[in-house]
Parts: structure tokens; sequence; C-alpha cells
């Protein structure tokens, strides 16, 4: 099914209503749960890539020099999982405007993961920071790992880059998948 753009401040009540109907599509009904807990570690799995299979090439930059293409190194998969772990967390914690939706196997188990979000305008920056750190302090946490390797520097350029592309592209409301 196409979703089309919207011009609505919230998101419209029922907005995923249509995906969530879907025969093979559940959605995640809470950050905590085993769901939650497949989302993550699908998501975590297809972003990392693997010899055979190409990562998601934003977080792969973002990871830096020592991580990128470094399929075996276990802090490849900690990193990222961390990360995803708290994109997905927030997505579940933010109300109508965010979702997540597993895929189902024919047996019935998760098999494919997708976070969606409807933008109705520019996001509130101060706002999308004060609600990362919510989740990073208090759900999430910090890493547990060495993460002062440029990456947070990283990733804060791809996020102005992407707030850039969206306001020059989708000046109205949109989905973001």
């Amino acid at each position: 099914r196409a979703m089309a753009c919207l011009c609505s401040r919230v998101a419209p009540l029922g907005l995923w209503d249509p995906v969530a109907s879907t025969p093979g599509i559940r959605k995640v009904p809470s950050p905590n749960g085993p769901d939650a807990v497949a989302a993550v570690d699908i998501s975590t799995r297809s972003f990392a890539g693997t010899a055979t299979s190409e990562p998601e090439l934003l977080l792969d930059w973002a990871l830096g020099e020592n991580l990128r293409n470094k399929w075996d190194h276990p802090d490849r998969v900690k990193h990222l999982g961390w990360i995803l772990r708290a994109v997905i967390g927030t997505a579940l914690r933010a109300g109508q405007n965010r979702a997540v939706f597993l895929g189902l196997t024919d047996n019935g188990e998760p098999g494919a993961a997708i976070t969606v979000r409807f933008l109705p305008r520019k996001p509130n920056a101060t706002f999308e920071v004060c609600r990362n750190l919510t989740e990073m302090c208090c759900r999430a946490g910090f890493p547990t790992f060495d993460a002062t390797n440029g990456m947070s520097r990283r990733v804060e350029a791809a996020d102005d880059a992407l707030e850039n592309l969206h306001r020059k592209h989708a000046r109205a409301a949109d989905i973001y998948v």
C-alpha cells in the first residue's frame, strides 16, 4: 500500500492502521517486550552489513575508519546495536507520529523491521535533542564501549545534512522511513 504526503501538524489518528492491518505485518506495541527486542536485533544485523551484503551507508561512514567495512569486528555490532536501540526506543515512545513494524515470515516469526516517522513540518531541533538525550540518559543508557572515535560528530553532520534535504525537498508534511 502506498502512503501519500499529508498536510497536518500532528499525525492523523489511525495513520498507521492500514499498515498494521496488513497480513504479515505486526506493529510493535511497546518499547519493552520481545517485539521491540526483535526489531532492534533485525535492524542491527541489517544495518551492520556483511562481507556479501551492503551495510546502511550513512551509519557505516559514521562508524569511522576503525570500524568501516570491518564485518567481523565485535565493536561494529555494539555501536550499531546501541544506536538502533536508542532510535527504536525513541520511536516507540514518541506517540502517534512514529511507529515500528515487523514483517513476519511464513511461520509468523519476525523477519524484517521498519521504523517510520510522520514529519508534519521541520523538526524542532531543540526538542529532538532533548528527546534523544532523555532516551540515552534514562532508557538506552550511554555506550558501554569507547565512543570517542568521532562517531558523534559524524552522526551530527549527517543529521544536519538530512535536515537540510528535508527543508529543501519536503516542505509539507511527509513520512520518513
